[in-house]
């Protein structure tokens, strides 16, 4: 379904400790973007549009964003060309993708307004199959720079 995202505000998790996340005062007044790990759209649906709804609005919580420079969140040789991609890629061969995506922390990272903020991310996406006929195409990348692209079993149309 292609629901609109306006008038959606981000917002803490009422599943955790306001403590245990980074609300706004991470993202005020500043040129971090707020790095959905779930894609908004790739989130949108359901059997009803009521639930589709619930899920376009569940990605808004701070629970599913990470601290990211702009460039590289919106960026089509990274973060978003990645996400373009395996969306794209699944639209395509009419098949479903399912994606594990997250941080990847270390001592290197810079501490901002308390909060960690990683440089690396990973992203995994896994088409269907299992086993040694299964398809899956990993990604790591870095704010600066791609930091490693492995293809592995690879998808159609993909050599790895």
């Amino acid at each position: 379904m292609d629901l609109d995202r306006a008038g959606i505000s981000w917002r803490l998790d009422p599943r955790l400790p306001a403590d245990q996340q980074a609300g706004e005062r991470v993202y005020a007044r500043n040129d971090i973007d707020r790095g959905h790990l779930v894609r908004r759209s790739s989130a949108v649906w359901g059997d009803t549009v009521a639930e589709a709804q619930l899920a376009n609005e569940d990605t808004f919580h701070y629970t599913n964003a990470t601290p990211q420079a702009a460039k590289f969140n919106q960026g089509m040789e990274l973060w978003l060309g990645i996400e373009d991609y395996l969306q794209e890629h699944a639209a395509q061969y009419r098949r479903r993708v399912v994606v594990f995506t997250g941080p990847i922390f270390s001592a290197l990272n810079p501490v901002y307004r308390g909060v960690d903020v990683p440089l690396r991310y990973f992203k995994v996406g896994q088409g269907p199959g299992g086993g040694i006929s299964s398809r899956a195409i990993t990604f790591g990348v870095c704010w600066c720079a791609w930091w490693f692209v492995t293809l592995s079993w690879g998808f159609p149309g993909v050599r790895a």
